[in-house]
This record gives structure tokens, C-alpha cells and sequence, in this order.
């Protein structure tokens, strides 16, 4: 295995080797299957229509249960169930159906369990009298942006005046139909577009064969937001403080900002003599390692939000500091020990946090920090066992590396950390608020 002896900072971006080995990842490889969904039963809810349940499955690869299969006469009929219920209305009178149900995982690829018990039964046959009778329309339908991309909708149930049931209703959007055969009064439209005006309209149908349908419910319209900017500044770091702890690094601390728009303070930039020294810093302190012996530097920081695009706050007090003269070079060429049991996870789809076991200098010095790769560059340089990236991209992975370094000049570098996976999830939409207001000749919208 190839590695770098006696290596200092400023040589790691020409001697940085990928080492190979084990991942050591908090997302390790789940192989395990879910239990199988047990007790399922079918009844037959009307001549069209049945109704499975079954209890639900549970994960033994520390995962969870993503979902359920839905089979029929050994034919899947429907995927990605997250409920443990689902109706079947493609069922026809006088015919037996068996109905089967399996459970698969979060992971990837995908674990399934076995199939749970067979639930069978027979769908009666027609009625001798004919049902002309379609269902009373559905009433007081509203609509809700709940997102710039999704529009909830909910009516009132019909009834069927011929003397069967209400076996679902049909969507309606821009006349044109949207959603068939929803079994509940209520349904949402993922579909949508932000800042948009969309009508919807639903019509229900009976258990007659063939159907009858009701005439439309009344028509709603609304607009979409569009994506709401969060434009207010955090507040101003405060009390910042410089400390010069040797010759070369100098320690810097502040009181934190609070976020004005409603959001978080995602994170502070530092700036030394005017200039940019370090981005996203994700704690109240920090240490710059590149200071110059008998040199002084002048400090600020600054704040930034988690809105897109970001708002920073003003600078904070200016805090200056004289570093003092460089002392004579202790002779110290052993590596500290290999940052161990490096571990992390997605906070959410902009953030990355990492921790690992603190290293060791094995020549009685001390270790002065750590430098973070992602994806084979350096992207940090902290002073603790722990980093936040905040410059991560939804639904990716990376791969993250630590290397620490001691107090020697020049300093030593350890054998990089063995690399860990991260995988970033999906965005998901903010909900927004809009209420439906009816009057007698339109509908009026309120966001809030």
C-alpha cells in the first residue's frame, strides 16, 4: 500500500494518494430482507371493488419498510403501496381472485421479503336489477396550494341513488382528467407547476355495471406560488476574539448570529486583512494555520442564511492580533496516528456533517488538526473531530477523507482516513399555505 512519510501541508496537494481498503460508511451495505406482511385479508367492499389489509413488515437490516407489492392471481397488480391497505376496483362479478402481498426495504438495490399468506375470494354476480342512477355530484369541493408543486384537493361524498354504492370518483383538471378511480374524498396533485392557474372538478361514479356517473362538483381555481425567497440577513457575529496560540495559528472565536427571515444560520465566512481566508464554517471558532510568525493580521466574520440564493449579514468587530516570533524547529518526523473511525450522515439535502475519533501524535507532540477531503480535494481544514459541508448537492454521493496533522514545523501528516460514502437525499418541496375564499361569482385565493 502506498502512503506519504514526513509530508507537510503544503506538500498534501502533490503527495495526496488514494488508499485503498475497507469503506468504512455509515451507510453500509443492507442485505437483509423486511418480514413477511402477515394477516392479510380480502373482503369484497361492493361489486367492484375489494379491500385488502395486512399487518405491517418490519426491517432487520436497520433500515425501514419502503413500501409494499400488490399480486393478484400471481400477477402484480400494484407497486410502491405505502400503506397496509389498498383497493382493488378492476375486480369483475362471479370471478375468484387470490391476492398476495410483499414488503420491500430502503436500501439499494432492494431487499423483498417472501410473499405473506394468500387471501382468496369470490365477487358475486351482478344484480338482476338494472342500475340507472348515477351518484349526486360531489359537493364543496376546495383546492390548496400546499407547495408551489402540489395542490390538495377535498370534496364532500356522494351518494348513489340507485341503490349501490359510491365506488369512486374521477379528477378533473383544465377538463381534461387528471386522476381515476380515487377511493377517498380527497386527493393530491403532485403534478403542478409554480405560479400557474389551474380548475379542478370531480364527478363520482356507482357500482353498477356498467357505471354510472355523477354530474361535476363545482369547478375551483386557484395559482400556484411561485418559490418564496427568504431576503432578510442574519444577525452580526459579535464579541470576535483573536488568539495567537503559536507562532503559526491563530484562534479565532465569536458569538453566534441568529437567522432574521425565518431560516438558520447555515454557516460563517472569515476574513483576515480585507480578504476571503475561509468559507462555511460551520461552528463559532476557528483556526487559521497559515498565519507568519511576528506578523500582524486583522480578523473579521461574517454570517450566511440557508436561503437560495444566501443572505450574509454585515461584518463583525475587527479583532487583531500579533503573532509572536517563530521558536527554533523541534525534530519531529513521525506521522500522527490515522484519524479513526470516521462516521457521518446527510442532515438534510445541503448538509453533510461528519465526526471521527480524535488521532494521536506518536512523537509526544500534539495534533493540531485536520484537513477534509470530498471526493479527493481539500475542502477544510478544522481544528476538532467534526465538519459540516454545507456545499453538497441534493441527491448525490460523495466520498469523504480526514488526515490530521501535529504541532511539528513543518507539520506531519498522517496516512489518510479510510473513505466513507455519503449519499445526500431529494430535496422536498416547502409547504405554502392558500386558502380558498367562495363568493357568488368567483373564488378568491389568499396565500399565506
Amino acid at each position: 500500500m502506498a502512503r506519504c512519510r514526513n509530508n507537510t501541508i503544503s506538500l498534501l496537494t502533490t503527495c495526496l494518494v488514494i488508499l485503498g481498503g475497507t469503506i468504512n460508511s455509515a451507510f453500509a451495505a443492507d442485505t437483509e430482507a423486511p418480514t413477511i406482511p402477515s394477516n392479510l385479508t380480502a373482503n369484497v367492499s361492493n361489486s367492484v371493488r375489494v379491500d385488502l389489509t395486512w399487518g405491517a413488515s418490519t426491517d432487520l437490516g436497520g433500515g425501514v419498510v419502503a413500501g409494499y407489492d400488490v399480486y393478484r392471481n400471481g400477477v402484480k397488480i400494484k407497486n410502491n403501496v405505502t400503506s397496509t391497505s389498498y383497493s382493488d376496483l378492476t375486480v369483475q362479478s362471479n370471478t375468484t381472485y387470490s391476492y398476495q402481498v410483499d414488503a420491500f426495504d430502503d436500501a439499494s438495490p432492494r431487499n423483498k421479503s417472501p410473499k405473506s399468506n394468500t387471501a382468496s375470494l369470490t365477487m358475486p354476480g351482478t344484480a338482476t336489477t338494472t342500475d340507472s342512477e348515477g351518484p349526486i355530484a360531489p359537493g364543496n369541493l376546495s383546492a390548496i396550494a400546499s407547495s408551489p408543486t402540489q395542490v390538495n384537493l377535498s370534496w364532500t361524498a356522494s351518494t348513489d341513488l340507485g341503490g349501490g354504492v359510491v365506488a369512486g370518483y374521477d379528477i378533473y383538471r383544465d377538463g381534461a382528467k387528471l386522476k381515476a378511480s380515487v377511493i377517498s374524498t380527497s386527493f393530491s396533485d403532485t403534478t403542478a407547476q409554480p405560479n400557474t392557474i389551474y380548475s379542478y372538478q370531480v364527478d363520482a361514479f356507482d357500482d353498477a355495471s356498467p357505471r354510472n356517473k355523477s354530474r361535476k362538483s363545482n369547478m375551483v381555481s386557484l395559482t400556484t406560488p411561485s418559490t418564496t425567497n427568504d431576503t432578510a440577513r442574519p444577525t452580526t457575529p459579535s464579541n470576535l476574539t483573536a488568539t495567537a496560540s503559536s507562532p503559526t495559528q491563530v484562534k479565532l472565536v465569536w458569538t453566534a448570529s441568529t437567522d432574521l427571515g425565518g431560516g438558520v444560520v447555515a454557516g460563517y465566512d472569515i476574513w483576515r486583512d480585507g480578504a476571503k481566508l475561509k468559507a462555511n464554517i460551520t461552528s463559532t471558532s476557528y483556526s487559521d494555520p497559515t498565519a507568519q510568525p511576528n506578523t500582524t493580521y486583522s480578523y473579521q466574520v461574517d454570517a450566511f442564511d440557508d436561503a437560495s440564493p444566501r443572505n450574509k449579514s454585515p461584518k463583525s468587530n475587527t479583532a487583531s492580533v500579533t503573532t509572536p516570533k517563530s521558536t527554533p524547529p523541534v525534530s519531529d518526523v513521525d506521522l500522527p496516528t490515522v484519524p479513526p473511525n470516521l462516521t457521518g450522515k446527510a442532515i438534510n439535502p445541503r448538509k453533510v456533517t461528519l465526526w471521527w475519533t480524535s488521532s494521536r501524535d506518536t512523537s509526544g507532540g500534539v495534533v493540531m488538526g485536520y484537513i477534509v477531503y470530498r471526493d479527493g480535494v481539500s475542502i477544510a481544514t478544522v481544528t476538532e473531530p467534526h465538519y459540516s459541508d454545507l456545499a453538497v448537492q441534493a441527491n448525490t454521493i460523495y466520498s469523504y477523507r480526514v488526515v490530521a496533522f501535529d504541532d511539528a514545523v513543518p507539520a506531519n501528516l498522517s496516512i489518510l482516513s479510510p473513505a466513507l460514502e455519503v449519499a445526500v437525499p431529494a430535496e422536498e418541496p416547502a409547504c405554502v399555505g392558500v386558502t380558498i375564499a367562495p363568493t357568488d361569482n368567483a373564488v378568491n385565493i389568499v396565500q399565506s
